[in-house]
C-alpha cells in the first residue's frame, strides 16, 4: 500500500459516482483505484448529500440503499471539511461545492463528465479538471 502522500488526491463529482454505480466503465475503475489505495478520493458532506438526493429522486433508490452507497464512499474516501464558499459557476451552484472540495482538500485533480460547466474551466486555481479517461491516461493507470 502506498502512502497517502504519494497517491493522487482526486475529487470525483456526483456524476462520476453515479456512472460508476450504474454503468461501470472508467468511473468504476477510478472507484476501484480508491478501494486499492492507489488514489485518495476526496469528497465532502455537500457532495454526499447531493449524491444521496440524486440517487433517491432521479434513480428511485430506496433511502437505505442510497445511505449504503454513501457509507461505502465514506469508507474509501477522505471527507474534506470545506470552509470555502465559491461562486465560480452561477448557472449550477452545486458545481461550486465540487470546486470547494477540490480547493480545500488540496486535490491534484477533479474528475467530471460535466461538459456544460466544469470541463470548460479546464482547471481551477491550478487544479486540473479532467474527464475520467484523461485522468486514467495522465496518471498511467
Amino acid at each position: 500500500m502506498s502512502s497517502e502522500r504519494n497517491r493522487p488526491r482526486v475529487v470525483p463529482d456526483t456524476n462520476i459516482f453515479i456512472s460508476a454505480l450504474l454503468f461501470g466503465g472508467t468511473p468504476l475503475q477510478i472507484i476501484e483505484l480508491a478501494r486499492e489505495n492507489r488514489i485518495l478520493l476526496l469528497t465532502s458532506s455537500d457532495i454526499l448529500f447531493e449524491l444521496a438526493g440524486v440517487l433517491q429522486v432521479k434513480f428511485k433508490f430506496k433511502k437505505k440503499t442510497a445511505l449504503d452507497v454513501i457509507s461505502e464512499i465514506k469508507r474509501i474516501s477522505a471527507v474534506v471539511f470545506v470552509r470555502s464558499r465559491l461562486r465560480v459557476i452561477e448557472k449550477d451552484p452545486a458545481d461550486n461545492r465540487v470546486l470547494e472540495c477540490a480547493f480545500d482538500g488540496r486535490a491534484d485533480c477533479l474528475i467530471t463528465g460535466d461538459k456544460k460547466h466544469l470541463l470548460p474551466l479546464k482547471s481551477y486555481r491550478g487544479i486540473p479538471i479532467l474527464r475520467p479517461q484523461e485522468f486514467i491516461k495522465k496518471y498511467d493507470y
